[in-house]
């Protein structure tokens, strides 16, 4: 993937694959009871006030893309600190991820489900919880107690997924914890699992660490998107960055971005160039690892400067295009919405839609703004964050 701007030309781009999501209902999900997106495009932009649930749309879309998997969910409550402690069967305080948060006003119910995908119910995903039954708990030696312990079951298009959730026993102070839980997955004639999960990448709303950075890099080695990550930095420097990749050692075991400038037979790691330049690597690594998926962006305004903004977006909508990616991006910044409306504005083909999130209470709704409506917004100024 190219994304010189030679390379952004009608001809390239493609343009005849249809969006897994044209347009998203989410219903009982973490902070939103209901929220009905009537339209989607290729490239979109979401903004809204504190609290108003942007974060929570692009979880929705993590969810949707793993197909309700107690990975996906887990990591997202993870982040949201969602854990609580408990003493375990030998009387030792612990601490076990608090599986209510994922539902509305934290009721674990199998009478009303979450639901999550496009605003055709044929098409959604449902989750629900209930009582294990004894085959799945028959092998799982654990101390919880029997009302701790959940399943969750996962249906989308005809089939069925079960994961069986249980505290995560791990000290308190400890912040990262692994998954347990025990799976069955239907498959199909062809010995896959179905329905197949949906590739969704997801960077910020921090930097990229470096092991992070090495297992996206190892997806692009020796092949003709290793210039994504130099086109991108260049954004930022001009031409100047003639090299990226990874450099390890003894001192470095899981290894570190690093880049050659122009005029240098020197590696520079790419920290020292800044957290934007870490910014702009880690989103090339992102739409690199996104082809024919998602990419979802949480704060997509942090180190990037706003004169690069309108570049920053056109890099981005001739990606999405020439590779079918459904890009999700949160915002609060004014120049994130002025850089993507320019952006939008010049490329005729592109399709990308900004997306205010409202609350009023326990009501959540959407505005969506076309590309020629949000161009005549930020020509003229008006609010629309």
């Amino acid at each position: 993937m190219r994304l010189r701007r030679s390379d952004r030309s009608a001809n390239n781009r493609n343009t005849g694959a249809s969006l897994r999501l044209p347009d998203l209902s989410i219903s009982r999900f973490c902070g939103i009871r209901d929220l009905t997106i009537s339209r989607l495009g290729r490239v979109n932009l979401i903004v809204g006030m504190n609290g108003a649930g942007k974060t929570t749309v692009l979880d929705a879309v993590r969810v949707f893309a793993d197909r309700g998997s107690q990975g996906a969910i887990g990591s997202i409550l993870r982040r949201r600190d969602e854990l609580y402690e408990f003493k375990d069967s030998d009387g030792d305080l612990v601490s076990g991820i608090n599986w209510e948060a994922l539902f509305w006003q934290r009721r674990l119910s199998d009478n009303v489900p979450i639901r999550i995908g496009p605003t055709d119910p044929a098409r959604q995903l449902e989750l629900t919880v209930r009582a294990p039954d004894s085959r799945e708990l028959k092998d799982l030696a654990f101390g919880a107690a029997s009302d701790e312990i959940w399943t969750l079951v996962a249906k989308y298009q005809g089939e069925e997924r079960t994961d069986l959730l249980v505290p995560v026993m791990v000290p308190p102070d400890i912040n990262i914890t692994p998954a347990v839980g025990i799976r069955r997955s239907r498959k199909n004639r062809s010995g896959e699992l179905s329905p197949a999960l949906v590739k969704c990448q997801s960077i910020g709303p921090g930097l990229l660490t470096n092991s992070q950075a090495r297992e996206l890099w190892g997806t692009m080695v020796l092949t003709d998107e290793e210039t994504m990550a130099v086109d991108a930095l260049n954004l930022m420097y001009g031409g100047e960055v003639e090299r990226a990749g990874m450099a390890g050692g003894e001192n470095f075991t899981v290894g570190r971005p690093v880049v050659r400038l122009a005029g240098s037979e020197h590696r520079v790691p790419l920290k020292s160039l800044g957290d934007g330049a870490i910014r702009l690597f880690g989103f090339a690594l992102g739409l690199a690892n996104s082809h024919n998926g998602f990419l979802v962006i949480d704060e997509v305004e942090n180190g990037i400067h706003r004169t690069l903004q309108p570049s920053f977006w056109e890099m981005v909508l001739a990606a999405a295009h020439e590779n079918n990616i459904q890009v999700f991006a949160t915002t609060h910044g004014w120049d994130a919405v002025e850089g993507f409306a320019t952006a939008v504005a010049r490329d005729g083909n592109s399709d990308g839609v900004l997306v205010r999130i409202e609350r009023d209470g326990d009501d959540t709704h959407a505005i969506e703004y076309s590309g020629n409506d949000l161009l005549v917004a930020a020509e003229r100024g008006i609010e629309v964050r």
